[in-house]
């Protein structure tokens, strides 16, 4: 018998409830007619049920590594007891995991009680909560840094041991995989799915990074991050080093007046200076790129916007760009782009001068190729 509400075929037993795979409804099983079908679960890499496969593929045992649970299943199960139901057990085997070295595993703050961990009068009840709000708030990639964060507390964990560098390498496969897991949600009775999108990847393997070296990620290091999951291009060197390009034929026919004419107007200057070098990058992911490039942007950051819906507002379409998209993509392709306005001229990125665009404005609020 399918879910009653969804009709779906396939679920999970709780206790005498049928939990649906598809919508996460639950329903008693008299609803449901007969036990909801169960799938063959293959576990994925980066979860903790592929621990024994983890664990062969670094050369390491029980003895050397434990599973980590990034998010603890005391923050995943919402009252549900572990091991307990079909539920209980997938929700645990499925939630994302690597790993650890041995002695770090045992001495973190999500391993077993700590009333004052290492001395920030931070408990382990404190640390769960925050954990779980996280997930409930959409933001499970906060909940992996924190976990991991909190690692940069304790004694020996920037060592280099060979067990540490081999918990590195497990953390690192588990955050490339990292896409969604199920919670459990006591007060609406309900499976809830938590995502992983490829600014959460990045973010999480920088958090490691922090943790094991004592210091913030380098600009440098957080855009190589941000190239390795494909936010931004690959290469910066694109264009020729030459001295900034002469004038030249007008073409503002040639960029739209949709909202979009900045990303268009430096899209042109790019593939025109690279005489085709260039790969040719669609207008809405020149927005995607400069976006992307934003949210990690200490600078902008402080400008004190509200940036959250800022960049909400500038991820659409038709949305019009100005300074900060110039300076973003300008340092994202390895150039200075050179705007020109009437009354007067400014250029983004000048330490890339030897590779200059330039981009015409006319005061009003469109972006061109040529004088207006």
């Amino acid at each position: 018998m399918p879910c009653p509400n969804c009709r779906h075929l396939f679920g999970y037993t709780q206790g005498a409830l049928g939990v649906c795979a598809n919508c996460g409804l639950s329903h008693p099983l008299t609803g449901w007619g007969a036990p909801p079908r169960q799938r063959v679960v293959v576990h994925r890499p980066g979860t903790h049920g592929f621990k024994k496969q983890e664990q062969r593929a670094l050369g390491t045992s029980g003895s050397t590594h434990e599973s980590e649970h990034t998010i603890g299943y005391e923050a995943l199960g919402g009252g549900l007891k572990r091991g307990r139901s079909e539920l209980a057990r997938y929700i645990e085997n499925r939630a994302p995991a690597y790993q650890e070295y041995k002695p770090d595993h045992r001495d973190h703050i999500g391993t077993g009680t700590h009333g004052n961990y290492h001395g920030t009068g931070e408990g382990s009840g404190g640390y769960r909560k925050m954990l779980r709000t996280a997930v409930e708030e959409g933001r499970p990639g906060n909940a992996v840094q924190l976990n991991q964060l909190y690692y940069g507390h304790q004694a020996g964990f920037r060592g280099s041991e060979p067990g540490r560098l081999q918990a590195d390498r497990s953390f690192q496969r588990m955050a490339d995989e990292l896409d969604e897991f199920l919670y459990w949600d006591d007060n609406q009775a309900r499976a809830k799915r938590a995502r992983f999108d490829e600014v959460q990847r990045a973010e999480v393997n920088l958090a490691r990074r922090g943790a094991r070296t004592g210091r913030y990620p380098t600009r440098a290091e957080e855009l190589a991050e941000m190239r390795r999951h494909g936010m931004i291009p690959g290469v910066e060197d694109a264009l020729p080093a030459s001295k900034p390009a002469t004038s030249f034929a007008s073409d503002i026919h040639g960029i739209p007046q949709d909202g979009d004419c900045l990303f268009h107007a430096i899209r042109n200057r790019l593939q025109f200076h690279s005489a085709g070098a260039m790969p040719d990058t669609p207008v809405h992911e020149l927005r995607a790129q400069a976006v992307g490039f934003l949210r990690y942007d200490a600078d902008f950051h402080a400008t004190g916007l509200a940036t959250y819906a800022y960049l909400s507002a500038m991820a659409r379409p038709g949305t019009w760009g100005g300074g900060p998209e110039i300076m973003a993509l300008a340092q994202l392709y390895g150039v200075c782009i050179c705007v020109l306005a009437p009354g007067y001229s400014v250029s983004f990125n000048e330490r890339a001068r030897a590779r200059t665009i330039t981009i015409y404005y006319d005061g009003v609020g469109h972006y061109s190729v040529g004088p207006l």
